[in-house]
C-alpha cells in the first residue's frame, strides 16, 4: 500500500492530490444537498421543523443572509446539486486521466526493463508469464491505484462526517462506530479471501495467455494436423477453471462493498 501510494505521488503529485480533494468536495456537496432537503421540506410544511439538525441548518442559512423560505432554500439546493454534478464530471475526467496514464507508464517501465534484461532471464521465464505481467497485471495495478485514491478520499470524508456526528451526539456516534468497527473486523477474512482468489485469477490468466499465444502462433500447423478439437478441449479446460474462482471473487467484492456501506451508514447515522 505504501509503495503504491509513493508510485502514485511520484507520477502525478498535484494531480493525485487534486483528485482526492475533488472526491472529498463531491461527497461533501452531496451530503450538504441531502441535508438541505430537511429545511427545504420544512419550509413547505412537510415533516415539521426537521428536528435539531433542521433548526441548525436554518440557523446557518439565516447567518449567511438567506431567508428560510421555500424559493430561497430551493435555489441554494439547486446551486448545491449543480456544483456537485460539475465536480463529479471533473472528478471522473481527472480520475480516468490518472488511471490511463498510470497504466501506460507502468507498462512502459516494465517493457523497457524486460528488454534490458539478460539472456538468462528469458531462458528462465515463460512467455506467458511476461505477457500476463505486462498486460493483465498492469491493468489490475491501475485499478488498484484508482481504488487507493477513492479510499483516501473516503477516509477524509468519513473523518469530517464523524467529527460532525460527534458534535451532535457523541454517545450515539461512539456506539455506532464501535458496531461498525466490529462489522469491519468480521469482514477482514472475506477481504483476505478475495486477495487469495485474485492471485488465483492471475495464475489462470497466465495459463490462458500462454495457451492462446501458442495456439495462434502455430495455427497453420494445427490446421494441417487437424488438431482443432484438441486445442479447443484444452482451452475449455483452462476457461472452465476460472468460473468458480471469478464467481467467488465477485461475491467477496459485493459482500465487502455492502459491509463497508453498512459501516459507513453506522458511522454517519447521527447526522
Amino acid at each position: 500500500m505504501i509503495k503504491l501510494a509513493m508510485d502514485i505521488w511520484m507520477m502525478f503529485r498535484w494531480r493525485a492530490a487534486t483528485l482526492v480533494v475533488l472526491m472529498c468536495v463531491n461527497a461533501l456537496l452531496e451530503g450538504t444537498g441531502m441535508a438541505l432537503l430537511i429545511p427545504f421540506l420544512a419550509t413547505l410544511g412537510i415533516g415539521g421543523s426537521g428536528g435539531k439538525l433542521g433548526q441548525e441548518l436554518i440557523g446557518i442559512l439565516a447567518f449567511l443572509g438567506i431567508t428560510p423560505r421555500a424559493w430561497s432554500v430551493g435555489l441554494v439546493l439547486l446551486f448545491t446539486f449543480t456544483a456537485q454534478y460539475s465536480t463529479a464530471l471533473f472528478q471522473a475526467w481527472l480520475s480516468s486521466h490518472i488511471q490511463a496514464n498510470y497504466l501506460s507508464q507502468i507498462r512502459h517501465q516494465l517493457m523497457h526493463a524486460t528488454l534490458s534484461a539478460r539472456w538468462g532471464f528469458f531462458q528462465d521465464t515463460k512467455n506467458s508469464t511476461l505477457l500476463n505481467i505486462i498486460y493483465s497485471e498492469t491493468s489490475r495495478a491501475s485499478v488498484a491505484a484508482a481504488s487507493f485514491l477513492n479510499l483516501s478520499a473516503a477516509a477524509l470524508c468519513s473523518l469530517i462526517y464523524i467529527t460532525l456526528a460527534l458534535t451532535i451526539s457523541w454517545k450515539a456516534t461512539v456506539l455506532l462506530i464501535s458496531a461498525g468497527g466490529v462489522l469491519a473486523f468480521a469482514s477482514m477474512s472475506i477481504i483476505r479471501k478475495g486477495v487469495t482468489l485474485g492471485n488465483e485469477i492471475g495464475i489462470w490468466s497466465e495459463s490462458m495467455l500462454g495457451w492462446l499465444t501458442e495456439a495462434f502462433s502455430g495455427m497453420k500447423s494445427l490446421k494441417a494436423q487437424a488438431a482443432e478439437q484438441y486445442v479447443g478441449e484444452v482451452f475449455d479446460t483452462i476457461n472452465t477453471r476460472s468460473v468458480p474462482c471469478s464467481c467467488n471473487l465477485t461475491s467477496c467484492l459485493v459482500y465487502s462493498a455492502q459491509s463497508w456501506k453498512v459501516v459507513r451508514y453506522c458511522c454517519l447515522w447521527p447526522l
